[in-house]
């Protein structure tokens, strides 16, 4: 009798492991640009489903149209590859809508961005309530979105049509005027290529340099604040991780970069559009020797500079 008392505990626990848990409908596209002599840009649903937050989703086989078959190698690298939003991700129940971005029919490949070539191009649209979110959907704190793509042979020979190399890849965020690595991490193992990623907007997988070499984690803390600031760093000296606080009162263009005691640069920590909010982030200076830094804030034609520690 008590087993079975125990086992209807059991079943009950685990029937209720994804209460509360929010639902992501979703349509997974590709948006292609056609090949001469008429170029026009058009999109192709791959496919449709939903999960919930801890849950996977696998991207499916998918055979193009005749007319674009020279993108079957570029879609045929991401099958297999897993998307998965973290339990206590979001907020909201959402709909995305996912894009392979800017592919070119004639050419079979992603146009480059930045300069540079890249094996996937990710796009995901935010719909809270039927209605797109405006910026970027911020995960809640410690909460990720990962993307794993494995390294098949189709990822591997198209990899290699491409010129590049499996153990120097990387991601980064796609910003307006370049690479953005804040909040983004990269895990190249033997077996797959993967990111962990803060909120959702535009990715970017190319060539290691894309991604951080001064690790940076990014958080964005709830509420607005009355002013710019730009918060003491701590711990103050530190070695080798600290954490920054900052403080925009409106949307716009923010650059947060480190500087040795020469005014070079040595770290760019945030290159971005941010809406209005606290933030607060934790710089990583493994690999920076010991001496004094600083740290500046540029946001609206608003500049704030502190000083920093570097003890080893």
């Amino acid at each position: 009798m008590k087993k079975f008392f125990y086992a209807i505990i059991l079943a009950g626990l685990l029937s209720g492991l994804n209460f509360g848990q929010h639902k992501v409908d979703f349509v997974f596209k590709l948006k292609v640009k056609t090949p001469p002599p008429v170029s026009y840009w058009l999109t192709i649903t791959a496919d449709s489903s939903s999960f919930n937050e801890g849950q996977a989703y696998v991207v499916p086989p998918f055979t193009l149209p005749s007319a674009f078959s020279k993108l079957q190698p570029a879609y045929d690298a991401v099958v297999g590859s897993v998307f998965k939003l973290e339990s206590g991700a979001l907020n909201d129940d959402l709909f995305l809508e996912i894009t392979l971005d800017s592919l070119d029919a004639g050419k079979g490949t992603y146009v480059p961005v930045f300069g540079d070539t890249l094996f996937v191009l990710l796009k995901i649209k935010v719909f809270v309530n039927g209605k797109p979110y405006s910026g970027e959907y911020v995960l809640n704190k410690n909460k990720y979105l990962t993307y794993s793509i494995p390294k098949t042979q189709k990822f591997l020979t198209f990899l290699n049509s491409l010129g590049l190399k499996p153990d120097d890849l990387g991601f980064a965020f796609v910003g307006k005027t370049g690479w953005d690595p804040v909040g983004i991490f990269t895990e190249n193992t033997k077996d797959s290529i993967k990111f962990k990623a803060v909120h959702m907007s535009k990715f970017g997988g190319g060539r290691g340099h894309i991604s951080s070499t001064t690790g940076v984690e990014l958080n964005y803390l709830k509420g607005v604040p009355a002013k710019y600031e730009l918060g003491q760093n701590y711990p103050n000296p530190f070695n080798p991780t600290t954490k920054i606080r900052y403080s925009l009162p409106k949307e716009g263009y923010v650059s947060l970069k480190v500087f040795n005691i020469l005014g070079s640069e040595v770290a760019t920590l945030v290159s971005q559009n941010q809406k209005a909010g606290n933030y607060e982030l934790e710089f990583n200076a493994s690999n920076l020797p010991s001496g004094i830094y600083f740290y500046t804030l540029s946001s609206n034609n608003v500049t704030i500079t502190k000083k920093m520690m570097l003890v080893k």
